[in-house]
């Protein structure tokens, strides 16, 4: 006996509760896993397609800036942390690490700029190149501009890359930003 309480596979109710083999406790407890397993694979499914069609779709219809100066003539924000996250999140494609990161007025786009080069042009391979935000870089209250931008486009970047052309795993985005 593990517990002197004598009715704890019942919920302290033997009148309405019975298990007479005491094997009933099992099958709510697979229903429920099982269940859980299918409804947490759909929504990562659901996710997985929201993040690459919807970005996808918003990339392609604003028009990005050819250089850093027009983007900085349009109202483009550069990063002003070069060494820092938001830049380290775009470094796969530039062994010298200075690919320079533009945000939009409206802080929802991205645009990557080579800096290896005399002349910056976007980067377009698909681990480094800009992205749509969900959450904009100046919306709100910066705590939960903060919070909203790392649940809707930090995490499923890490899960899953910018396309679904992106040749790297979870991990070596993870290292990517954390600088190593």
């Amino acid at each position: 006996m593990l517990d002197k309480n004598m009715y704890a596979y019942c919920m302290n109710n033997p009148i309405l509760y019975t298990d007479p083999d005491g094997h009933l406790v099992w099958i709510p407890l697979v229903i429920g896993v099982a269940i859980g397993a299918i409804v947490g694979t759909v929504a990562a499914m659901t996710v997985k397609t929201v993040h690459y069609d919807v970005r996808e779709t918003q990339n392609n219809i604003t028009p990005k800036p050819n250089n850093p100066v027009d983007a900085s003539n349009s109202g483009w924000v550069g990063s002003s942390d070069p060494g820092g996250v938001a830049a380290n999140a775009h470094q796969f494609s530039s062994p010298t690490k200075s690919n320079v990161k533009y945000v939009s007025p409206d802080g929802k786009q991205e645009v990557i700029y080579n800096g290896n080069t005399e002349f910056s042009i976007p980067v377009l391979d698909p681990r480094d190149r800009g992205t749509y935000n969900f959450v904009p870089s100046n919306y709100g209250i910066p705590v939960l501009r903060e919070l909203g931008h790392f649940v809707a486009d930090v995490l499923p970047w890490i899960m899953y890359g910018n396309s679904s052309a992106t040749e790297t795993i979870w991990w070596d985005r993870v290292t990517m930003i954390i600088g190593e």
